[in-house]
C-alpha cells in the first residue's frame, strides 16, 4: 500500500493527476478504511474536477474521522463543480478553522456569482479575504467576482496572485479566457477556453462560458453543439437553457427553441424571463396571439417587466390596436421614465389614436432627450403631421420613430448575455450614473429585438456625455462588428483614442473593428501602439505576429515581431511562432515550439497534426505514429483525432476503414490534413500517380514547403526525378541551409546518377550540420571509394555522435575494410551485432570483412548463421553468392 501512496505522490508531483487516482484508488481497494488514502484519493479528484467522485469519497472520508475541518470545504468543492450552488451557500462555517472558514467561504462567493446574487457574493468574500486573503481559492472567487462588476484592474491582479501561488490551478484557465475575451481578444480567449476544457473532467460553466464566446463569434454550430452537450449533462441549469434557446434561436431553430423553454417553465413557471423568451420567439415566427399571451403571462409574474411590456405593445400596434398599446406603455413609461424607447412606442400608440394632445408632450421630451440627428428628424415629422394646411401621414411620424418595422432578433448575443457591468454604488439615485444605466439597460433590449439602430443611438448617447467610457464603446464596437455595414463607428472610436490616447483597453477596441472590417493596416498600428505602451502584451503580440503572417504572408516579419518574448508562456504567442517557423521551413525549431504548446494547450488537436507531419518529413516513424496513437486516445471523437486514426489504420494497410474516418471527420475535402491523409492511404495502396496528385493539391491549399516536400518525396516514388530536383533546387536557392532540401536533393542526385553533385550536396549539408550522425555518415559512404582516409575519419565521427545506429556501424565497418582495416572493422561490426534488434545486415557485413581478411572459416560461420527471411530481398542475393564462393 504505501508503494501505491508513493507512486501517487510522484505522479501528483509530475502532474499527472490520473494517474496519482488510479494509485490512490488502488490504494484504497487494499486499505479501505484508511482515512488518509480516502481524503488524498478525495483531493485528487478535485483536481481534475470530478465532483460527483470526490463527494463519495469525501463520505466515506468523513464517516472514517478524516476531519470536518478539512472535509467541508472539500465538499463545498465537490458541489460546486456538479452546479449545486444552493448547497453550498447552505453549508455552515461554525468552528472551523481560519484558513478552511476562508476557503468554504470562498466557494460561497463562486456559488452566490453563479446564481447573479452579487450582493451575497460580495460579502461572503469580505468575509473570506478578512480571514486569509492569499488562498488561491480566495484569489480566483475575488478575480470573478471583479469579472462581475467589470474592474479589470483588479481581475488581472487577482490572476497574478494565482500564478504566484500556484501557477497550475485548475479553474485559472477559464477566468484568464474570461479577461482576453473582454479585451477582445477571441483568439487567446479559446484558446484558454481550451486548455480549460481540455482538463480530465470539465466544470460546466467553463463550456457554457465558451459557448457564449461561439455565439459571439457567430459560430451558432460549435455553440448548438456545447448546447448540446450542456443539456445531457446539466438539463436543471437555467443558465445552460436561456444560453442554449439562444443559441437556437440564433440559428433559426425556433421550434426546438420553444419546446425547451416550454419544458423549463413546467418546472419553473415563475420564471417570468424565460417566459419572455418564449413570447419574443412566438413574435419572430409571427405567432402574435401566442406571443401576446406568453408576453402577458411575464408581466402577470413581473409587473415591471420591461421587455415583455414593450413586446406586448409592439404587437398590439402590429395588429392596429393602438388603444391596447397604450394601455401597456403607459403603465410601463411611468415606471421607467428615462425608457425612451418606451416613449417612442407610446408616442406611436397615442399619434394612432389621434390623442394630438397627449402625444405632443412625449413627442416634445423625446425631441430633447434624443441625440441630435435623431431628435431633429423626429421634429421635423412632427411638424409635418400637425402642419395645419396639408398634415402628413401619422406613419411619417411612426417612421420616424424607428418602429415602422417589426424587430427580428439580435444574430449574436453578448459573451455574458447581459448589460456590460456597472459598479453597484453607480446605479442609485437621480444622478448621470442612473441615466447611464438606464441607457445600457435600453439599448440592451433594443438589440435583443433586433433594432441596431436605437441600440447604437443609446450608447452614442451615452458616449456624449463621456467619449472614453469603455463600457459603451465596448457594446457599440461589439453591436457594429455583430452587424457588418450597418454602422460606422470611426468617429466614436476616434473621440475616446483622443481624450485617452493611451487606454490600451479602447485601443484594443480599435484593432477588434479594424479587423472587421478588413483595415489591416490601422489594425497593425493599433496592435503596435498597444505594445508600445505594454510591451509584455503577449496576447496582442501574437495577434500582431498572426497578421504579418496570415494577411502578408510573411513569417520572417512575424518572428521578428516575437522576437523579443519568444519565452513567453501564451498559447496564442507560441502557436503563431510555431506556425511562422512551419511555414519558413524551419522544421526542428517548429516542431520544438509545437511541443511546448502541446503541454500548454493540450487540447488544440491540430497540433499533434502538425507534430506528426514534421515527425514524417524527418523520417521519424515511431514518433510519428506514436503522436497520431496519442492524438487518438485523447479526444477519440474530434475531426482531426479520427484523421489520425485513419492514418493509423492506413498503415495497418486497412485503407477502406481509412477512408470510412476521413468521411466521420466531417471536414471539407480540400482541408490540408484530409488530403494528407488521403495521400497516406494512396502511398499505402501503392497508387503513386494519385499520392502525386493529391501532394500537388495539398501544395496549392497548405503554404510552406512541408507540403512541397511530401509532393518531392512522392514523385521521387514514381521515378519523376526531374520536376522533383527543380522543385528542390528552387528552395535551395530561396533557402541555402535547408537541411530537409539538401537531404532529399542529395537522395535525387544519386538516383539520377549526378554523383559530382550529390557529393557537393552532401558536403553543403554536413557544413551546415556538422554534428549530424545521419548526414554525417551518408557524407562518408559517398566518400568511401573517392577519399577512403577522409571518409574513415568522417564515419568516426558519426559513430562517436550516434554509437547505436546499425547503419552508421555497417559505413564505418565498410570504410575501415575498404583501408584493409580489417581487425577494427571486424570489432565495429562485431559490437553493432551485439546491439542490434535484427542484426542480419550487420551480419553479411562482417561476412564479407572477414573474407576479405581471408577468415573463410568463420565468414562461412556467419553466412550460414543468416536466416534469408531476416535479410531485404535485394541483399539475399549477395548471400547466396559468397556462400557460392565460399564452397569446397
Amino acid at each position: 500500500m504505501s508503494t501505491l501512496v508513493s507512486s501517487a505522490e510522484v505522479a501528483e508531483s509530475r502532474g499527472d493527476l490520473m494517474q496519482a487516482v488510479a494509485d490512490y484508488r488502488a490504494a484504497s481497494v487494499l486499505e479501505p478504511d484508511n482515512n488518509f488514502v480516502r481524503w488524498r484519493l478525495s483531493k485528487a479528484l478535485l483536481r481534475v474536477r470530478d465532483g460527483h467522485q470526490a463527494e463519495q469519497e469525501l463520505a466515506i472520508a468523513a464517516r472514517l474521522q478524516a476531519g470536518d475541518n478539512r472535509i467541508r470545504p472539500a465538499v463545498a468543492e465537490a458541489l460546486y463543480l456538479q452546479g449545486r450552488y444552493q448547497e453550498v451557500t447552505a453549508m455552515q462555517t461554525d468552528g472551523m478553522d481560519q484558513s478552511y472558514r476562508s476557503i468554504l467561504l470562498a466557494f460561497q462567493s463562486r456559488s452566490y456569482l453563479a446564481m447573479e446574487d452579487l450582493d451575497n457574493a460580495r460579502a461572503r468574500l469580505k468575509d473570506a479575504q478578512a480571514l486569509s486573503p492569499y488562498l488561491p481559492e480566495v484569489a480566483i472567487a475575488q478575480a470573478e467576482l471583479a469579472l462581475a462588476q467589470g474592474d479589470m484592474a483588479q481581475a488581472a491582479a487577482s490572476m497574478r496572485r494565482i500564478a504566484m501561488l500556484e501557477p497550475d490551478y485548475p479553474y485559472a484557465p477559464a477566468v484568464y479566457a474570461a479577461i482576453a475575451e473582454r479585451h477582445g481578444d477571441l483568439g487567446s480567449a479559446l484558446n484558454y477556453y481550451a486548455q480549460a476544457t481540455s482538463q480530465p473532467f470539465v466544470y460546466w460553466r467553463d463550456r457554457l462560458m465558451r459557448g457564449r464566446l461561439y455565439l459571439r463569434m457567430g459560430n451558432t454550430l460549435a455553440a448548438i453543439a456545447e448546447a448540446d452537450q450542456l443539456l445531457d449533462a446539466f438539463p436543471e441549469q437555467r443558465a445552460v437553457v436561456m444560453f442554449a434557446q439562444r443559441a437556437l434561436t440564433t440559428h433559426g431553430e425556433t421550434e426546438r427553441a420553444a419546446k425547451l423553454l416550454e419544458r423549463w417553465l413546467e418546472v419553473s413557471p415563475s420564471d417570468a424571463d424565460a417566459t419572455y423568451e418564449l413570447a419574443r420567439i412566438e413574435w419572430v415566427r409571427q405567432s402574435f396571439d401566442r406571443a401576446r399571451r406568453f408576453a402577458q403571462e411575464a408581466l402577470n409574474i413581473e409587473p415591471n417587466h420591461v421587455e415583455a411590456g414593450r413586446l406586448l405593445g409592439m404587437i398590439a400596434l402590429k395588429l392596429e390596436a393602438p388603444g391596447k398599446a397604450e394601455m401597456v406603455l403607459g403603465g410601463l413609461s411611468s415606471v421607467s421614465p428615462d425608457d425612451l424607447e418606451l416613449k417612442k412606442m407610446l408616442a406611436a400608440s397615442l399619434v394612432l389614436q389621434d390623442k394630438m394632445t397627449d402625444a405632443a408632450v412625449v413627442i416634445e421630451e423625446l425631441i430633447r432627450r434624443l441625440p441630435e440627428g435623431d431628435g431633429d428628424k423626429l421634429a421635423k415629422s412632427w411638424e409635418a403631421l400637425t402642419d395645419k394646411v396639408s398634415p402628413a401621414s401619422p406613419q411619417v411620424l411612426v417612421a420616424a420613430l424607428g418602429i415602422e418595422n417589426p424587430p427580428v432578433p439580435a444574430t449574436v448575443i453578448s459573451a455574458e448575455g447581459r448589460t456590460p457591468s456597472v459598479p453597484q454604488e453607480e446605479t442609485t439615485g437621480n444622478s448621470a450614473s442612473e441615466q447611464t444605466h438606464r441607457l445600457f439597460s435600453r439599448a440592451r433590449r433594443a438589440r435583443e429585438l433586433g433594432d441596431v439602430v436605437s441600440a447604437a443611438a443609446d450608447l452614442r448617447q451615452i458616449l456624449a456625455g463621456n467619449a472614453s467610457n469603455f463600457e459603451a464603446l465596448d457594446a457599440l464596437v461589439d453591436l457594429s462588428t455583430s452587424h457588418p455595414g450597418v454602422l460606422d463607428i470611426q468617429d466614436e472610436i476616434t473621440r475616446a483614442l483622443a481624450q485617452a490616447p493611451d487606454n490600451t483597453a479602447i485601443l484594443a477596441l480599435q484593432t477588434e473593428q479594424a479587423e472587421s472590417i478588413a483595415d489591416w493596416p490601422l489594425l497593425a498600428a493599433g496592435l503596435q501602439r498597444i505594445l508600445d505602451i505594454e510591451p509584455l502584451r503577449d496576447d496582442v503580440r501574437a495577434r500582431l505576429a498572426r497578421l504579418e503572417l496570415e494577411r502578408n504572408d510573411d513569417p520572417v516579419a512575424a518572428l521578428q515581431v516575437l522576437r523579443e518574448r519568444q519565452d513567453s508562456n501564451d498559447p496564442s504567442l507560441t502557436a503563431v511562432m510555431a506556425d511562422a517557423l512551419y511555414r519558413q521551413g524551419a522544421m526542428q525549431a517548429a516542431l520544438a515550439a509545437y511541443q511546448q504548446l502541446r503541454g500548454m494547450a493540450p487540447g488544440q488537436t491540430a497540433t499533434y497534426l502538425r507534430i506528426a507531419a514534421i515527425l514524417e518529413l524527418q523520417n521519424n516513424h515511431g514518433a510519428h505514429q506514436q503522436i497520431l496513437e496519442q492524438l487518438v486516445e485523447r479526444a477519440p471523437r474530434d475531426p482531426n483525432a479520427q484523421l489520425a486514426a485513419a492514418r493509423l489504420l492506413a498503415m495497418q494497410g486497412k485503407t477502406a476503414a481509412a477512408r470510412s474516418q476521413i468521411h466521420a471527420a466531417g471536414l471539407e475535402q480540400n482541408h490540408p490534413e484530409v488530403i494528407r491523409t488521403e495521400a497516406r492511404i494512396a502511398l499505402q495502396e501503392n497508387a503513386y500517380d494519385e499520392a502525386v496528385r493529391l501532394t500537388q493539391a495539398l501544395m496549392k491549399q497548405e503554404k510552406g514547403p512541408a507540403a512541397m516536400f511530401l509532393h518531392v518525396r512522392m514523385l521521387a516514388l514514381t521515378g519523376d526525378w526531374q520536376p522533383a530536383i527543380e522543385l528542390l533546387e528552387q528552395r535551395i536557392a530561396q533557402n541555402p541551409d535547408d537541411p530537409l532540401a539538401l537531404a532529399d536533393l542529395a537522395a535525387a542526385y544519386a538516383a539520377t546518377g549526378q554523383s559530382a553533385e550529390k557529393l557537393a550536396t552532401l558536403e553543403k549539408l554536413a557544413g551546415y550540420l556538422p554534428d549530424d550522425a545521419r548526414v554525417l555518415n551518408n557524407l562518408a559512404w559517398a566518400l568511401r571509394s573517392i577519399d577512403p582516409a577522409r571518409s574513415t575519419r568522417i564515419a568516426r565521427r558519426a559513430h562517436e555522435l550516434d554509437p547505436s545506429s546499425p547503419e552508421i556501424a555497417d559505413t564505418l565497418a565498410t570504410v575501415l575494410a575498404s583501408q584493409q582495416a580489417f581487425p577494427a572493422a571486424i570489432e565495429v561490426a562485431s559490437h553493432a551485432i551485439e546491439q542490434a534488434d535484427v542484426p542480419a545486415q550487420l551480419i553479411l557485413r562482417r561476412a564479407e570483412i572477414q573474407l576479405l581478411a581471408g577468415n573463410v572459416s568463420d565468414a562461412l560461420g556467419d553466412l550460414q548463421s543468416l536466416d534469408p527471411a531476416q535479410i531485404p530481398v535485394n541483399e539475399r542475393e549477395r548471400r547466396m553468392l559468397l556462400l557460392h564462393a565460399l564452397q569446397p
